[in-house]
């Protein structure tokens, strides 16, 4: 029960924090990976490792002045694995940007949840708990062997005020790949939900909003905005709102907007 809070968690060769085999923790109001300004990248290779079932875990909260800023990291802001890792929270984070929300502080990764890592949130249904998760050069949310995981009420790709989004600097080339990929036998995974607050904004991605992959199914994208801004009024196109690939099945997509 311990809470790692205010600390400038950088320039670390393995990860800034790892959590192994422990449980109901905290992480809140850090910055991970950038210098003490929150404008400038100071990478870890992974910014938070929780692995060996280490459950019910709290990255950020539900209140402005606990988000972490997880960014400008090597490898991934936030890995999730292994059996047991459980009914861990990440919510209310930048991941991807600076301490503004409104610049790009790339990570490689944003949020990676794998290998049996089941049942943790992303996010939440108020706008404190709403992680940014852009500007990462690879993937925004990557679940891959995973299940039962919830992401909702997030901007994935977007900046922090929902309707801008992030280029390579002096080009038109969007940072963020993929907004969503779930992968590899993923099932049973929601994102989004059936009411407003649970809505993801994705978009602004440069080639995918969402995307099934490697024989994942029984997973739900539901109530997203997937191409506009947090409006659902205005354009803010990825290349393909979902792809599905690689012998997914019996995935459901429903009550999006795909525009």
């Amino acid at each position: 029960n311990i809470n790692i809070t205010n600390n400038i968690i950088s320039g670390n060769t393995i990860a800034g924090i790892a959590l192994i085999g422990v449980e109901n923790n905290t992480i809140t109001s850090n910055r991970i990976g950038t210098d003490r300004t929150g404008t400038i990248s100071v990478p870890n290779n992974q910014g938070i490792y929780i692995s060996s079932a280490s459950h019910d875990n709290t990255i950020g909260g539900t209140a402005e002045n606990m988000r972490n800023i997880l960014s400008g990291n090597t490898n991934a802001a936030i890995v999730v694995e292994s059996s047991g890792s459980r009914n861990n929270i990440v919510s209310g984070n930048y991941i991807g940007t600076d301490i503004t929300g409104t610049n790009p502080l790339s990570n490689h990764y944003g949020i990676i949840v794998m290998t049996n890592a089941n049942a943790n949130r992303i996010g939440g249904t108020t706008p404190a708990e709403r992680n940014i998760i852009s500007a990462n050069t690879e993937i925004g949310i990557y679940i891959e062997s995973a299940d039962s995981n919830v992401v909702c009420g997030n901007y994935i790709g977007t900046d922090v005020t929902g309707t801008q989004t992030f280029a390579f600097e002096g080009t038109d080339s969007l940072i963020q790949a993929n907004g969503v990929e779930i992968n590899t036998t993923g099932k049973c995974n929601i994102i989004g939900g059936h009411t407003p607050e649970e809505r993801n904004i994705i978009s602004g991605n440069r080639v995918y909003g969402c995307i099934y992959y490697g024989n994942c199914h029984h997973n739900n994208i539901c109530g997203n905005y997937i191409g506009t801004d947090a409006s659902g009024e205005i354009a803010l196109p990825n290349a393909t709102g979902i792809c599905v690939d690689g012998s997914s099945h019996q995935n459901i997509m429903e009550n999006n907007v795909l525009s």
